[in-house]
């Protein structure tokens, strides 16, 4: 046999082997891989906290060490207390407003109607809020920043609490904003799957109205607490009080309105790709229309809002624009309805003979590329 045949007789086993190998690790069972990554990643991040907690030699630099580990022990409490108090507020705000609903006193049919929904919805939202558990990120794989996290939750949990919280399913939130959904439940921690992963897809609706004001008051009302604290950089105090008056202006005007309309049905999705890392939080809208009838009113024409079957009566009313919030419809099977998701950042035209908008909206939750806790919901089902 020449010594050119045994090279390429060699290098065919080599290549073959390989393509077996690559061929093996494309169809290994998912539920093996997760169960793989539940492992190794408590190991990796715990030799990442040794690797940073060995101390030098050197007193000096040793109780600077010190230091700087108690002040991150330090930040992390209270990072924990600021989610459990937002996680309080939440509740209390869900509380207030299904105070002020239920007062609400009228002899309109279909306005009672319209109020008890509001109610029914407000309820599970508030049932889920109490027996949501806190989590810290722990960790986000690289290759896949964008699309998912893993925190410090699991099995041992539900055990602990005697209740099913964490599961494949389980709502994620920051506040009332939804970041993602719970795909992979190990014993002491948890994948999550974030809403600007292309394969997550809740059913959401336009929200118009006090619901939308009351998001934009949270905002207002916070940026006048900061600014409280910080009038070194307003430089007179004319300015000052000025800029006070407008905000107070502001608020007024978002109070005032009541009640919401709820209109155009469709899809979001992330526009990451779950292999790279985004550089900002983006979500795809599709679908967008109000072609049939539900339970929030009559189908509504794409352009002006109209009724689209005659004897029926509506205001006209786009039933889609900029600014507009998008919450969970809840026909998704996965979010309760009534979650904020997103904003209207941008609508496309129809394309000839189109019967949906197209869209793309931020997320309410902010920036996801900077999680450190979250809330888990029990799931739905």
């Amino acid at each position: 046999m020449s010594l050119k045949y045994r090279a390429k007789s060699k290098s065919f086993t080599v290549y073959f082997s390989l393509a077996l190998l690559l061929f093996i690790l494309l169809n290994i069972p998912s539920s093996i891989v997760d169960k793989v990554r539940s492992k190794v990643i408590p190991i990796f991040v715990a030799g990442i906290e040794r690797t940073k907690s060995v101390s030098p030699k050197h007193p000096i630099e040793e109780k600077y060490k010190s230091l700087e580990l108690e002040n991150q022990m330090l930040r992390n409490q209270i990072r924990s207390v600021r989610q459990w108090l937002l996680s309080q507020e939440r509740i209390d705000e869900q509380v207030r407003n299904l105070k002020e609903i239920s007062e609400i006193k009228t002899q309109d049919g279909d306005l009672r109607q319209f109020l008890k929904r509001r109610v029914d919805d407000l309820c599970i939202l508030l049932s889920s809020g109490l027996y949501s558990l806190p989590a810290q990120v722990i960790f986000r794989e690289p290759v896949s920043w964008s699309s998912a996290i893993w925190i410090d939750r699991g099995m041992r949990d539900n055990r602990k609490l005697g209740k099913q919280i964490i599961a494949e399913d389980s709502p994620v939130v920051v506040g009332r904003s939804i970041v993602g959904v719970v795909e992979y439940v190990g014993e002491k921690r948890s994948r999550v799957r974030l809403i600007t992963d292309h394969s997550l897809t809740p059913a959401v609706r336009v929200v118009r109205g006090s619901e939308q004001n009351r998001m934009l008051l949270e905002h207002v009302e916070i940026l006048q607490e900061h600014l409280k604290l910080r009038k070194d950089i307003i430089g007179f105090a004319n300015e000052y009080n000025t800029i006070f008056q407008e905000l107070k202006s502001l608020e007024g005007t978002l109070k005032k309105e009541i009640g919401e309309r709820y209109l155009a049905k469709g899809i979001l999705q992330g526009a990451s790709s779950p292999l790279w890392r985004s550089r900002k939080s983006l979500l795809k809208g599709k679908g967008f229309n109000y072609d049939s009838h539900d339970r929030e009113g009559p189908a509504r024409e794409l352009h002006g809002g109209g009724s689209l079957f005659l004897g029926v009566k509506v205001n006209p009313e786009e039933i889609l624009k900029v600014g507009d919030l998008l919450v969970t419809s809840g026909m998704d099977g996965v979010f309760p309805a009534g979650l904020h998701v997103a904003t209207v950042s941008k609508i496309f035209p129809l394309k000839e003979g189109g019967y949906a908008y197209d869209l793309e909206a931020k997320p309410t939750a902010g920036n996801l590329e900077e999680l450190s806790y979250v809330q888990v919901l029990p799931p739905l089902a």
